[in-house]
């Protein structure tokens, strides 16, 4: 196929003209007999682009991804093959044209900005291409993802099978002929509003979506009443999942979408800012619709998503609130603040009540709040969750923001979604919940806590050392961890601990892996343990320092492998390097920044914010990752006799937010410009 298509733009560059008009005569000969087969080829190779790449992506390949040079190219081929077996060369509509020239456009400033052959319009070079084409990369974004856009509809007015879910049906092959074919086979009303006929469409497996006079009646259509049938119908579309997108795509190439929900004009094709994300802005609405679909559906592999949609009742607020959650991005401000308004505003035109109009508000005024708050805050503070569940208001709102978030976080790519993650916002939901279904006396929670550690230490015998040990331990202990870790705690302290020693024990999980280190109490613990955990690849993700009254150290790290598996044949190196730190055997600084010398390091300017109130400080430092960060980030702090009683780390891409709780007793004011200008330069280490 390949062959044949070249041989199909074939042109004289020098030489005896009728050698070519020879070839062309041959070549007809073999494509009139080829006609279908080229054509289902070209399909095929058309659905092939569309499943590698099943939602357009930020970094577009220009010539062969979804979208791109390549589908144009199979067009013209189709035209050159109807020219050379008798019928009448087609021409290439204007819309084609411009779309050719947008994407050979970027192709060219890909080429000429990187220097070389580039066809992946990567985040780096998208500002860079937009000065060589005399624009901006927002605006230039938004059309070549138009672009994209455009070849996709032209393939699949040409090739009906594209569109279809039932391509074993004998009509669904290729070609225009087939899809007057389909339109006499479906034989199709064509009265009714534009929701009836996108429903309609849904339902066809066979995918023909909209006949010519049903797309002149929705082109010429007014803004619906939004009924309560009319928005059942947009609700039944919207959970149909990628069917539903392509219908409601092809409402708004009507223009019935723009007169329907005018807030939603502006995100279509949009380009995104933050690298984390994978899509433009309506690609990333419309997938995590997709997700929130996936999360609570009998197969989803978030079985507490499928529970609360059970408990919800009705998925109807929440598929608003995924398909408009960023619908203020593009715009001035906040965008979780105006799209909150946007939110309202498009839910009052569709004619929802207060309550459910408010439910979509809020959740996306708050749908980082989740997200945030589990990989930043201390979930073991009683103040966080307090915070969390006044936020939330109720349980149906706390449900709501969870699904949303989830889904959000799923839509945005790997950078934004992992197992730590979905374990880290399960505990902040599970907490908040409890806090908002109930709220026990302090004594009759602390002995209820008391009594589940006893039950998972299975020794009848220890409930006078839990006692002990809890008491012994900072406020907030029994609350930030697990009776099954402050089981595993007491087991490391059986034995008195000698000076220098250090007792590990690991909990190996199939993403994050837990390790409890137990220490005679000495400063720096954390900078300690971060940098002989960097030494052997292994990155932390939260870290908890606990130390009891008689200088006994609990300090809890979770932790992921920058190299994939860590054997538990590991974890004895680990301890015996932490007990050379402790004896001062081992230079841990000079070990850890030869590390770091094996890789390159970006230069980046820091962002430092230090705010709390007298019993603790909050630190966040925003700054590019490398290996051995947290390690000088903690000394530093150690090195202004500053202790850590939280660190939380959280990685996107290449980006990271490392948030410490600091024991702010006696810390005055005047030393907060010191504690910033300390973690700047242990950043640009």
């Amino acid at each position: 196929t390949e062959t044949l298509c070249s041989l199909l733009t074939a042109r004289v560059v020098a030489g005896d003209e009728s050698m070519l008009r020879q070839l062309q005569r041959e070549l007809g000969g073999v494509l009139a007999s080829e006609r279908r087969h080229l054509s289902a080829t070209l399909a095929e190779e058309e659905l092939e682009r569309r499943t590698i790449e099943p939602y357009h992506l930020l970094a577009a390949d220009v010539k062969n991804g979804r979208g791109g040079l390549r589908t144009l190219h199979g067009l013209d081929w189709e035209r050159r093959k109807d020219a050379l077996t008798g019928q009448a060369l087609q021409r290439p509509s204007q819309n084609e044209i411009d779309t050719r020239h947008t994407l050979l456009a970027v192709r060219n400033g890909l080429h000429a900005s990187a220097g070389r052959a580039l066809d992946v319009y990567e985040a780096e070079i998208r500002g860079p291409v937009a000065e060589w084409l005399g624009t901006t990369p927002v605006e230039l974004g938004k059309r070549l993802y138009s672009a994209t856009r455009s070849a996709e509809r032209l393939a699949d007015a040409h090739w009906p099978v594209l569109a279809s879910e039932d391509r074993t049906d004998p009509v669904a092959l290729t070609g225009r002929w087939v899809l007057r074919a389909l339109r006499r086979r479906r034989a199709p009303e064509d009265t009714g509003s534009p929701l009836e006929l996108a429903l309609r469409a849904v339902e066809d497996r066979r995918g023909a979506m909209f006949t010519g006079a049903q797309e002149h009646s929705i082109a010429a259509a007014p803004a619906p009443a939004w009924t309560p049938e009319e928005r059942s119908q947009f609700i039944r579309i919207l959970a149909s999942g990628r069917t539903g997108q392509r219908v409601v795509e092809r409402l708004q190439d009507l223009g019935w979408m723009e007169r329907a929900i005018p807030q939603w004009a502006h995100v279509v094709a949009a380009p995104q800012i933050s690298p984390v994300h994978l899509h433009p802005v309506d690609t990333h609405l419309w997938r995590t619709v997709h997700e929130l679909l996936d999360i609570t559906s009998e197969s989803s592999d978030e079985p507490w998503c499928r529970e609360i949609a059970e408990d919800l009742g009705s998925l109807d607020e929440a598929l608003l609130a995924a398909l408009l959650h960023d619908i203020g991005k593009g715009l001035p401000g906040d965008h979780s603040v105006v799209g909150a308004r946007l939110a309202r505003e498009t839910a009052e035109t569709m004619g929802l009540d207060g309550p459910s109009s408010r439910l979509i508000e809020q959740a996306v005024l708050h749908h980082l709040l989740l997200p945030e708050v589990a990989t930043r805050r201390d979930l073991g503070d009683r103040a966080v969750i307090k915070e969390l569940a006044e936020t939330a208001t109720d349980l149906r709102m706390l449900q709501m923001l969870y699904l949303v978030s989830i889904a959000d976080a799923r839509a945005t790519g790997p950078a934004a979604w992992s197992e730590w993650k979905s374990a880290l916002m399960r505990t902040a939901f599970l907490r908040t919940a409890a806090t908002l279904e109930s709220s026990p006396s302090g004594s009759r929670w602390r002995s209820e806590s008391i009594a589940a550690v006893h039950e998972a230490m299975e020794d009848p015998m220890m409930l006078d050392s839990i006692e002990e040990h809890v008491s012994q331990m900072p406020d907030g202990y029994l609350f930030r961890f697990e009776p099954d870790e402050i089981a595993a705690h007491l087991d490391l302290l059986r034995r008195p601990l000698q000076p220098d020693e250090a007792r590990l024990h690991v909990g190996q999980g199939d993403a994050v892996t837990s390790i409890t280190v137990a220490t005679k109490d000495q400063p720096g613990t954390l900078a300690t343990v971060a940098g002989v955990l960097a030494l052997h690849n292994l990155s932390v993700v939260d870290a908890h320092i606990s130390t009891r009254s008689d200088g006994v150290a609990i300090d809890s790290f979770s932790v992921v492998s920058a190299l994939g598996a860590f054997g538990e044949t590991s974890w004895p190196s680990v301890g015996d390097d932490i007990e050379a730190v402790l004896r001062g055997d081992l230079d841990l600084r000079a070990a850890v920044h030869r590390k770091a010398t094996m890789y390159s390091t970006p230069s980046d300017n820091a962002e430092i914010s230090v705010h709390g109130s007298n019993q603790s400080l909050v630190i966040e430092v925003r700054c590019t990752d490398r290996v051995g960060l947290l390690h000088d980030l903690a000394a530093a702090l150690h090195e202004l006799e500053l202790e850590v009683d939280v660190a939380k780390v959280d990685t996107r891409g290449n980006r990271v937010v490392d948030v410490f709780y600091i024991r702010a007793e006696g810390v005055p004011a005047s030393v907060i410009p010191t504690i910033k200008t300390a973690l700047s330069a242990a950043c640009a280490l």
